[in-house]
């Protein structure tokens, strides 16, 4: 008899049957509490689709295996620092067939990732953690970045130069930066894209937007006002029928008013290609109107320094990629290309944004159209 049969045993009198029913949630309830009692955490493995879930969160949100804690096959915890939590629900939230709902047993709500064709929803608890230096959800590689550069400045003395390089690109110089704040949190206004300020003396001298270096999108169009009257047009002459190749029918199984796509031959589609727009308006939402004009950085930078090092006064920062301007961007593959993508959390169901080119590619698994702007407009 091995030594887990022998604590079975032990146990065996606390189970009406006499040994643990796994499909009877307080038996299992009861085996959990006995092994925490010596130190082991039971985590049931999750289904296929819902490690696909993690595996989205992982890479949309820089999260590590420590930050994810197994419920059921079908659920499972995200842990993170308390003030995170909403700030992530918000951001997954955004994501194609996330869906935020104010349940389940934590005051901040919970996430249901459910896919059209899945069964059953992958459910998602965000919970705070009590372990340091676990690091934050959405905006860990904007603090990974922030949170170095000011640790070097402290270093330094108070004042340095911040030189960032990539391969794309000659190097971004910005001279006599005494501190770098976070953007969202010095009261970044309307149409600001930054996340990162560089400051000399209180005075903005840099602005930066970082995106990870795999994965990222640019950026939703919703909140622009320049393009409402594009959605509005879009969504009045599609419902009357004036779109040629596209239809729009409600969504009986989402509540409000959600609609579905479909093509002139009746079948699902999930993405509509517009990548004809008229100039200017891929630099705006990329950019935005902040002074200075924010320069984009391509990079995904840990929370240790190996991306940062300081020489004297000067830091140096190893990025993937420096965008300047949207010809830079055109230049790497990334362009940004207008899309419309079925996403049943944001208003009428439907989302507008700008993906990278290489993310609007349709085919057997992302069944779509190409229309042209003159199409709706």
């Amino acid at each position: 008899m091995d030594v887990l049969e022998k604590f079975l045993y032990s146990i065996a009198y606390k189970f009406p049957k006499g040994y643990p029913d796994m499909d009877d949630p307080k038996d299992k309830i009861i085996l959990e509490n006995e092994f925490t009692k010596i130190g082991i955490i039971l985590n049931e493995i999750l289904s296929p689709n819902a490690q696909q879930v993690v595996d989205i969160l992982k890479n949309e949100f820089d999260l590590k295996d420590n930050n994810f804690l197994n419920i059921s096959s079908t659920s499972f915890k995200v842990l993170m620092d308390d003030n995170e939590r909403r700030d992530f629900l918000k951001k997954a939230s955004e994501l194609d067939d996330f869906e935020f709902e104010l349940k389940g047993t934590s005051s901040v709500g919970r996430l249901k990732y459910h896919p059209e064709g899945q069964n059953k929803p992958i459910l998602i608890y965000v919970k705070p953690s009590n372990v340091q230096g676990l690091g934050s959800a959405g905006k860990q590689n904007e603090d990974n970045f922030i949170r170095n550069i000011n640790e070097k400045i402290e270093e330094a003395g108070g004042v340095v130069d911040i030189d960032i390089i990539a391969p794309n690109s000659e190097t971004l110089v910005t001279k006599g930066v005494t501190e770098v704040r976070d953007s969202s949190k010095a009261g970044a206004g309307k149409g600001a894209k930054s996340d990162a300020q560089f400051l000399s003396n209180g005075k903005i001298v840099q602005n930066i937007s970082l995106k990870k270096e795999e994965g990222f999108r640019w950026a939703t169009v919703r909140s622009d006002s320049s393009f409402i009257p594009f959605i509005k047009t879009f969504m009045e002459r599609t419902l009357n029928g004036e779109i040629k190749g596209l239809k729009l029918k409600q969504n009986l199984e989402a509540s409000g008013e959600k609609y579905l796509m479909y093509n002139d031959k009746g079948e699902r589609i999930t993405m509509i290609v517009i990548d004809d727009f008229p100039e200017g308006f891929e630099e705006r939402v990329i950019f935005g109107s902040e002074t200075p004009k924010p320069i984009v950085i391509g990079g995904t930078f840990s929370k240790d320094d190996k991306d940062f090092k300081l020489n004297n006064n000067k830091i140096t920062i190893q990025a993937a990629k420096i965008y300047r301007d949207l010809q830079n961007i055109k230049d790497t593959g990334q362009e940004p290309v207008f899309i419309i993508a079925q996403h049943v959390n944001m208003p009428n169901g439907l989302d507008f944004r700008l993906y990278p080119a290489d993310k609007t590619k349709l085919g057997p698994r992302s069944k779509g159209i190409k229309l042209s702007y003159n199409d709706i407009m």
